[in-house]
């Protein structure tokens, strides 16, 4: 039974998956009728869940389902209780030993439980015999275990159970731990995902919302050669938008090998391309000398196509440079604008703060006298 409780659970299933497991092989081990684990559902919390499980006989899973936590005896957290009631057939006071928990041992105790409770209690759910231990977690008192059973219980039988749930707990919190940790990762690529819409799919469409309107505006003028020749780019523009798109969902496919030791010439593509677009030429510095992963070489990427829209959006610059610097420990992307770019309001870019903290980075923006700024992303190695 100890060695079952540490191997019950798949984390898959989950925290109360892995406690009903432990409950019902708790009920056929000690061949009880119901067996109730109450559990405080954090600290401050103001009331208990109730997990139960009972044999499966006429009227008794309603009996024990209806259990609430009022409803159960109220001890104290170390108490230890095991109450046998007498046979019919052999009239006699109930037969009582309560103990506690003390240093990892169970020893004799104060009486911590009146007869006309555990009475109650047997009476509601069926069977003669009541045993009670509490449950801990790193040391913290966290719950209560009931099992009830025809067959009388001893106290060795209660020491047993404090062994198992102590075995069962530690399996529980470890179930626990990976829902978290499996919660936390969602949550991560979830974000990292909203980054990637905001970048590569929000902002190229602002483009060709601002690209038709100015066609629309040459219509007005009259100009039809010129809307024409600025339609034919939006069309280009559509269809480079298209193929990003593309590549995107390719990349949430789970393949982003195209960034690690493309990174180079992917960044020299995109530049490139943004130059033709904007009509803002950009210097690479240092991009060769980067050796990281395909998934960091991937953020890069996104960091700095981020930051070049950045400088198209929010300054007036004529030229932009784009620097790459690493160490043993860091590897740091400077994206600057040449030229003098006054006037404009000072912002923070956001979405470069969420995915270089997203990697245990951070960004600062250094501002000139003379309007330029430089925006630098430091993420470790």
């Amino acid at each position: 039974m100890l060695r079952d409780a540490g191997t019950l659970a798949n984390p898959r299933f989950g925290v109360d998956q892995t406690i009903d497991a432990l409950l019902e092989r708790l009920r056929e081990f000690y061949e009880a009728e119901a067996c109730v684990l109450t559990t405080s559902p954090g600290r401050g919390a103001a009331a208990s869940n109730v997990h139960c499980w009972e044999r499966h006989c006429p009227g008794n899973a309603a009996r024990v389902a209806a259990l609430s936590v009022d409803e159960l005896p109220w001890l104290p957290p170390d108490a230890v209780v095991v109450y046998v009631r007498s046979r019919q057939w052999w009239p006699g006071p109930a037969r009582v030993w309560c103990g506690e928990r003390m240093g990892g041992r169970l020893i004799d105790g104060p009486r911590s439980c009146h007869p006309a409770i555990a009475e109650d209690l047997l009476d509601q759910v069926g069977g003669r015999s009541w045993l009670s231990v509490p449950v801990y977690a790193d040391q913290r008192h966290v719950g209560r275990l009931h099992i009830i059973r025809e067959r009388g219980f001893e106290p060795s039988d209660a020491e047993f159970a404090l062994q198992v749930m102590e075995s069962g707990m530690l399996l529980i919190e470890n179930v626990r731990l990976v829902d978290q940790l499996a919660s936390s990762a969602a949550l991560r690529e979830r974000e990292r995902v909203a980054r990637d819409i905001h970048d590569s799919v929000i902002q190229p469409y602002i483009g060709l919302q601002l690209g038709l309107v100015a066609v629309q505006r040459t219509l007005e003028s009259g100009n039809l050669a010129t809307a024409e020749a600025k339609v034919r780019r939006l069309v280009d523009l559509t269809n480079i938008a298209i193929e990003d798109l593309r590549s995107g969902v390719h990349d949430l496919k789970g393949d982003s090998t195209q960034y690690g030791s493309g990174l180079p010439r992917a960044l020299r593509l995109h530049v490139a391309r943004f130059a033709e677009d904007t009509g803002i030429p950009v210097d690479i510095e240092g991009i060769d000398t980067v050796r990281c992963g395909d998934r960091l070489a991937a953020e890069l990427f996104q960091m700095a196509v981020e930051a070049l829209s950045n400088v198209r959006r929010h300054t007036a610059a004529t030229r932009a440079a784009v620097r790459f610097k690493t160490d043993a420990h860091h590897v740091r992307l400077q994206v600057e604008n040449l030229e003098p770019a006054k006037g404009r309001t000072p912002f923070m870019p956001r979405s470069l703060s969420e995915r270089a903290a997203a990697l245990g980075g951070s960004v600062t923006v250094d501002r000139y006298r003379d309007g330029r700024s430089i925006v630098e992303v430091t993420i470790p190695l």
